[in-house]
């Protein structure tokens, strides 16, 4: 007779795991979400679980191993290529997504580091969402440093020349864009790759973009928006409405895109410093 799943309450130790990421259906996920709320010891496992996580990404800095990774999935039309615009912003950096059931994927990227394949992967601002809930989509943004990947919270200071990785969380929304306006009114899109790329997210919890981006010098800012939607987005005009915010910086800094209303609308600030 098999054993049964560990549980914690009223949960399973897998539940909860995916609850994190926001892998659960609607309805499951938020009575599962309230009960980690209601019940102490699904409350501290869940704690657990996410700082293992944060753990797992700090322990596990990205080497050369991943840049061969990156290349065996771009061979396999698994990554994209590099986009020809914005070529300055555009890395090579790139982290597999180490959330969830840490431990199993870790092992999997030490396979594929030794021959392998990996299948994947301010303040006053009112639009601000980061949850780790899952219960909207969210972004979240990672800076490398020499001792690995560190999680930035909204609002945090980051350096011209500072290399972020970003990532997301799509809750069941099929399509997405993701671009960033800074304090000197550029506008860049991160994804999709260009304007006539397909729109459509990856589900399954946390989803690493395949590039990086480096941080310029512009002044101020830089607010990173995802625009979600169940239907395909039209990314040009998503730009457009973009440039119009960005036109006036204090508006950039924190209004919403005036998009329609079934686009919904998160954002990420960074709040730039001196070198």
């Amino acid at each position: 007779m098999e054993d049964s799943p560990r549980r914690v309450g009223g949960l399973t130790e897998i539940q909860i795991e995916r609850a994190l990421l926001g892998e659960l259906p609607a309805a499951q996920l938020q009575s599962a979400l309230a009960a980690m709320d209601a019940d102490v010891a699904l409350g501290a496992r869940r704690d657990a679980l996410a700082s293992s996580n944060r753990d797992i990404l700090d322990r596990y800095p990205v080497g050369p191993a991943a840049e061969a990774i990156r290349r065996r999935a771009e061979a396999a039309g698994r990554i994209a290529s590099a986009p020809s615009a914005e070529p300055r912003r555009a890395l090579g950096w790139w982290i597999p997504a180490l959330a969830g059931a840490a431990a199993m994927l870790v092992a999997a990227l030490l396979v594929a580091e030794i021959g392998g394949e990996r299948g994947n992967t301010g303040p006053e601002a009112p639009v601000e969402v980061t949850r780790d809930k899952g219960l909207e989509p969210s972004l979240r943004i990672y800076r490398k440093t020499p001792q690995g990947a560190e999680r930035l919270e909204p609002g945090q200071p980051a350096r011209g020349g500072d290399v972020l990785q970003i990532g997301y969380v799509a809750v069941g929304r099929g399509h997405g864009v993701i671009l960033s306006i800074d304090g000197a009114g550029a506008v860049t899109v991160h994804a999709p790759s260009d304007a006539r790329s397909p729109t459509r997210l990856q589900a399954g919890g946390e989803v690493q973009l395949a590039h990086a981006y480096k941080l310029d010098d512009a002044p101020g800012f830089e607010r990173f928006f995802f625009l979600t939607s169940g239907e395909a987005l039209d990314v040009e005009a998503i730009v457009v409405a973009a440039e119009a915010l960005a036109r006036d910086a204090g508006r950039a800094e924190r209004d919403p895109i005036a998009l329609p209303g079934s686009v919904e609308q998160s954002s990420f600030i960074i709040r730039k410093v001196g070198p």
